[in-house]
């Protein structure tokens, strides 16, 4: 089952995917740093600015398809089996921030 994400939660990814180096897989770290700045989170808990730089050096195309990190896959699929409805912003960076690939 995909992911079913906000719009919010789904321009965040889209903007992780972008910043995504060519050959290179997302990580857990950039779509942390992704949802924190495209969802506003900043503006909410400014403490964690520190932690999570605004992605760069983006290309303009969103990929079809991108690798997901080894340790991210069983945090997104987690998220996948919900079922509750569409992933928030603020769920899906509290799910991902205190996950095992979040912790490490």
């Amino acid at each position: 089952m995909p992911l079913d994400s906000s719009p919010e939660s789904a321009a965040a990814r889209d903007l992780a995917k972008r910043c995504v180096p060519p050959d290179g897989q997302l990580e857990v770290g950039l779509l942390l740093a992704a949802v924190y700045h495209t969802a506003h989170l900043v503006e909410t808990v400014p403490e964690l600015s520190a932690f999570f730089d605004a992605p760069t050096a983006c290309r303009d195309e969103l990929p079809d398809k991108m690798p997901l990190a080894k340790d991210l896959v069983p945090s997104i699929s987690s998220l996948a089996k919900r079922n509750e409805g569409p992933i928030s912003p603020k769920e899906l960076f509290v799910d991902l921030l205190w996950s095992p690939a979040g912790m490490s």
